[in-house]
């Protein structure tokens, strides 16, 4: 495992930007429609003159609220999002190692803030499976070739030297046929 699984702000861009995007979009619907509701509200329940002659600063707070939320919220988005799409990069990155061979050796852990975080424990589990069943594998096919090693050193017959070799591939190929 050559990788390193410090994750930034933005583990998957993507599905964070996709995601920060939805949620603007339905904040900035969210302020029309209170504008909307309070501009109704402003001009047919109260004479607008008077409530705006006596309240300058209401715009100037209204905008800076609107504001605060517009940048607040995607930046909150992108920390919760990252929680989720962390994990899921690092599991991916774990799959395809292992997939080509390179099973962690260490305990795959997650942060305690990651989504779907009980997933290390049968991942984990699964690696150990995969571990164990190689190292049987790796001696089935040590005791092979020393078998082998010794036939030839002893200058056994040849065809005994064949069949084993033949028994060491076939086992070979079943193993390949099975991943």
């Amino acid at each position: 495992m050559g990788r390193i699984f410090k994750r930034a702000l933005v583990v998957d861009g993507g599905y964070q930007i996709r995601q920060a995007v939805v949620v603007i979009i339905s904040n900035m619907l969210i302020a029309l429609g209170v504008a909307a509701l309070l501009t109704w509200f402003y001009l047919m329940e109260w004479d607008g003159s008077i409530a705006y002659n006596h309240n300058h600063v209401a715009p100037v707070l209204l905008a800076g609220v609107v504001a605060f939320v517009a940048i607040a919220v995607p930046l909150f988005s992108f920390r919760r999002s990252r929680e989720l799409a962390g994990m899921m990069k690092k599991m991916k990155w774990l799959l395809e190692d292992a997939a080509a061979g390179k099973v962690p050796e260490q305990q795959v852990r997650f942060r305690r803030s990651d989504y779907f975080g009980y997933l290390a424990e049968p991942l984990n589990k699964c690696f150990e499976q995969i571990r164990q069943r190689q190292a049987g594998v790796d001696a089935c096919y040590a005791d092979e070739l020393s078998a082998i090693r010794e036939l030839l050193a002893s200058g056994g017959d040849l065809n005994q030297v064949v069949t084993r070799l033949d028994r060491l591939i076939g086992q070979l190929k079943s193993d390949n046929n099975e991943l």
